[in-house]
Parts: structure tokens; sequence; C-alpha cells
């Protein structure tokens, strides 16, 4: 790293797939750099203004957004309504073949869904510009987080002439035209994604860094280019190095609690675990406390519900069957089975697909030995790399699946979608009624109430067995400022700077 020149050098170990906003799987910090939406995300969850330098509404179904008019492309173009309006219309054509279309649908813009199933041309999307500068978008019903939602990658607006022109090679650098805090100077697929600061930026003169770059590779490779002085940003530690790390550098270990739940996908089309009891008794069996506490050095809260305590605020603070013993949970478990119907003498036989990694191999086996001793069930584990497993999850080829949901948001729902709605491993009205209900709630007690009512369905029918909230450490240099700990998220990398050593 240039002493003389002010680069943040960030760890990754799942690389960006694309720079292409509505092909990218995931949302990434590089995305989030290189293009700004209407608002931008937070590191509390929450959102602040962006190209949006104000807005409006009056009924909660039709929003009028007032674009800064010194919001520039990085070829120095102006950033217009009409580029959301591109954006938007390409992101839930059908031909685009992006998951952005979930999102839109979900939104409640007028015709989004319409448009999704092919009836509609994208043309005719309820977005449009008032002016150069006045973007006005009407919801088919009310969106309680709309703002909110809006901070997510599949809302960002595009560059129509670059990507007319270049097609899908518009994210190679020597094409990409963007309007974030940094522009995309090089990528080297596999090692590194470097940024320059993007002068036409319109908050550059407070940006304080003039390089970003992110580097790839596996937490314990990056733990070495940390301590090597070449990496400032860990993407998290590597589980078996965390105790040393602890001791020997705790002032620079900061956590993340992303709004998120890893645990076992179910496929309920799939005998036999399109029994709600088998689907319980799995979950039962499992004692979460010694999975999360001695399985693993990082410890990782454990999970009851879907959603992160926080954001649910239950009366009860716990669900029923958390406040059981885990005596009681196992006892129920292995009735639930016998009601189901199996026993020793008729085994319950279920596959358990997992993505390669030490860590996952650790929770496999101690899920498969539980659920052998307590349910005397007869487990296989599968392990794949993990883009064929994401291929498994996308087509529902699976029994049980290790798998996680998140957010970025405040709001469970998008967990509850993400796991249980509009797929083809589990299906239920009542969940889908309850979430249609909690988006359109624009009293924030309101929704959580709805969650609250979601969670308790999902208790019954568990579609998706919870193990573990999310808690990321991670290791940053002492002279990054601009992080504050204990959040949902870092800060976008604008907002980050470096002090003098």
């Amino acid at each position: 790293m240039d002493s003389q020149i002010k680069e943040l050098v960030r760890g990754i170990v799942l690389e960006p797939d694309s720079l292409d906003p509505h092909k990218a799987m995931l949302q990434s910090e590089a995305l989030e750099d290189l293009l700004e939406g209407l608002v931008v995300p937070t590191q509390d969850g929450g959102m602040a203004v962006g190209v949006s330098q104000s807005w409006i509404t009056d009924d909660g179904l039709t929003y009028h957004f007032k674009l800064r008019q010194d919001a520039k492309w990085s070829n120095g173009d102006p950033v217009t309504a009409q580029d959301f309006i591109y954006a938007w219309r390409r992101a839930v054509d059908p031909r685009t073949a992006s998951s952005c279309i979930k999102y839109f649908t979900d939104s409640g813009i007028g015709n989004a869904g319409s448009i999704a199933n092919g009836e509609v041309d994208s043309q005719t999307l309820a977005v449009e510009a008032k002016g150069p500068y006045s973007l006005s978008v009407t919801l088919e019903r009310p969106m309680g987080y709309f703002l909110q939602l809006l901070t997510h990658k599949c809302f960002l607006p595009l560059h129509e002439e670059t990507i007319e022109k270049h097609a899908d090679a518009w994210t190679r650098p020597e094409f990409f035209v963007g309007n974030g805090a940094f522009s995309l100077s090089e990528r080297k697929i596999g090692e590194r994604i470097a940024l320059a600061r993007n002068p036409t930026y319109w908050n550059a003169g407070n940006v304080r860094l003039d390089m970003v770059t992110y580097l790839s590779g596996s937490n314990t490779a990056l733990l070495t280019r940390y301590i090597a002085g070449d990496v400032h940003i860990t993407a998290s530690l590597p589980d078996d190095h965390f105790p040393q790390i602890q001791a020997e550098l705790p002032d620079e270990i900061a956590w993340v609690r992303p709004n998120g739940v890893f645990g076992f996908q179910v496929n309920s089309q799939k005998p036999p675990l399109d029994s709600p009891l088998v689907r319980r008794a799995l979950a039962y069996a499992l004692d979460r406390h010694t999975i999360n506490s001695r399985l693993f050095n990082v410890r990782k809260p454990d999970a009851y519900t879907l959603s992160p305590p926080e954001l649910l605020e239950l009366p009860t603070g716990k669900p029923e069957w958390q406040q059981w013993s885990q005596a009681h949970r196992e006892d129920r478990a292995r009735q639930l089975l016998s009601e189901a119907g199996y026993s020793r003498e008729n085994p319950l036989r279920v596959q358990l697909s997992y993505t390669r990694s030490e860590n996952n191999t650790k929770l496999a086996l101690a899920a498969s030995a539980m659920w052998r001793e307590i349910l005397g069930a007869e487990v296989t584990i599968q392990q794949q790399e993990f883009k064929a497993m994401v291929e498994r999850f996308q087509n529902a080829d699976f029994e049980l699946i290790h798998w996680g949901h998140g957010t970025q948001l405040k709001e469970p729902a998008e967990i509850y979608a993400s796991c249980c709605i509009s797929n083809d491993h589990y299906s239920s009205d009542n969940l889908a009624d309850l979430i249609h209900s909690a988006r359109s709630a624009q009293d924030e007690h309101n929704r959580r109430e709805y969650y609250i009512e979601a969670e308790s369905l999902l208790a019954q029918e568990m579609p998706f067995i919870p193990i573990s909230h999310v808690r990321k450490p991670k290791l940053i240099k002492p002279h990054v400022n601009g992080v504050e700990a204990n959040h949902t998220r870092l800060p976008l990398s604008k907002d980050l700077w470096l002090a003098e050593k």
C-alpha cells in the first residue's frame, strides 16, 4: 500500500459474481461504492439521503423524489430521473432474468407483478419523470418500509447509453460508468477489485479515500495478509484462529450483527419432510447451546426464531419452545416422530446437504449425530461447492440443506419472504397473507404484531430449522476511522477514512 495514496484495502471471501446489480446474486460493498441509489444504507440498518435530496408522500402510495442536480455519472453526464426509470424497467423485465424481479413485486410498485408475469410491457411500470430531477413512484398498495427497501442494489440507477452500447461487457473497467463515490479501475476475477475516487461524485469533497481495493481470499489467507499489513479490514475471521486473535489483538476485533439466521432449510414437498411433525422433531432434537458455544470458537447466538429477537420484540421475550429445557425438547421430539409413524424399527431417513467448509462439516456431523442419538434417524450427509448448492436450492433439489437468510433492513418480512414465500420447497397462504399485511402496515408496532404471528406459524410448520443468528467478528486496523461497533453492517467506503499511524 502506497503511503502517499489513501488506499483502503478490504478483504472479501465471496467475490461479487457480477458488477451488474441486476445479475449479481448478492449485495456487495463494491457495488455500493460504484453506484448510488435514491437513498443509501447506514451502519444501523437505516438509510440516509443519496441521489434524492428529499421526498414526500401524502398517502403512502405515491412518492415524489427530488433529485439533486449536482449528481453526475463518472463520465460527466447528469444523473436524472430517467436513469432510475431505465434501470427499474430493466430489472423487472422478464427478459433480463434478474432475481431483482422479486424485490419489485414485493415493493408493490404499480404493474410490477403483471410485468414479471409477462402480461404487460415493462414500459408500464408505475414510475414517471416529472422533469429531469423529479421522480414519481406509484404503489398498488401501501408499503410501510418502501424507502428502506430502496437501499437494495436492485433499485440502483444505470447509465442507459453505456449498457445499450456494450451489452454484458458494460461492467468491464474500460466501459463501466457509475455514479457512486468510486469508479472501477481494475478487476481481476478471483483476485481483486480496485476502485478510485470518483471526482464527479456529488459529495466528492467529503470522500477522504483515494482508492478502495477489495482483495479476494479465504478467511485464513486474509488474516495472514492483515497481519502482514496488506489488508485494513477482514471479511470475517477463521474460527480456529479466533482464540489466538482474541488474546493478541482484542482491540482490533469489531463485531458486526447482520439481521440474519443460519440453519437448515427443509424441503417440505418431499416425503418424509412433508410432515410438520417430522420437521419439528428434527428442530427440537438439536441442542443449540452445545452447537453454538462448544462446536465453534466464535460464539453464535442461539436461534429459535428466523428473525433476530431485537427485531421482533416478543412480549414474552422468547418463543415457547425456547423456554423448554433441552431434555424436554428432546422428549417432545421423540413423541412427535412417533406420532409421525417412525421408530427405531422404522427409522426416519433423511439427507443433509451443505457447502464445503470446515465449520459446515462440523455442524453437519454434529446435527446428524444428535438426530441419530435422540431420534434414531439415519442421516446421509453430502457436501458440495457453493455454486452447485445455490443451484440445488433454487431448483428445490434437496431434502435438508444448510442455508441462511438475511436482510440489510430492519424488517423481518424480507427474511420470511426469502425463506418461505414464493418458492418450490414450501408454500403457505397464511404466511403469505401475514407478510402482505405486515408490508402494508404503516405503523411499526402493527408490523411487529404480524411478524410475531408469522413466527408462531413458522414454529408450528418449521419449514426452516433455525440454529444461530449472525454475529461476525472482523479485524479492523486501529487507524481506520468511521466504524461504530455492534451495528448490522460496516459503513460505506465513502464514510471511512485513514488516520495517520
